[in-house]
């Protein structure tokens, strides 16, 4: 939800910045708004391919839990070290191991 809000906030400021709608102008402005937003997500500066410099994120994966099928995050991504910090618990009690 965080990154939705962020997205739509950065989407209206290019829009009043630029005071336009027209999406060749947008493609433009949004970069340079994008980079000057600190977000309630984080940071929202972008890279040359339009994804967000720096993005965290969790990797989940589906499993039983008290016998029901559920989503469970089994690890973070963590882009400041461009690592992956794996929840072992997670992924022996579901007999999954990831393949590096």
């Amino acid at each position: 939800m965080a990154c939705t809000y962020d997205a739509a906030m950065i989407a209206v400021r290019a829009i009043l910045e630029s005071r336009s709608t027209d999406d060749e102008v947008l493609l433009e402005t949004i970069p340079e708004v994008a980079a000057r937003t600190q977000g309630v997500s984080g940071s929202c500066a972008l890279n040359a391919d339009g994804d967000r410099e720096i993005s965290d994120f969790l990797i989940w994966g589906y499993g039983t839990v008290q016998g029901r099928f559920e989503s469970i995050p089994y690890g973070r991504y963590v882009s400041a070290t461009d690592t992956v910090n794996w929840d072992w618990e997670a992924l022996a009690s579901e007999s999954v191991v990831p393949q590096d």
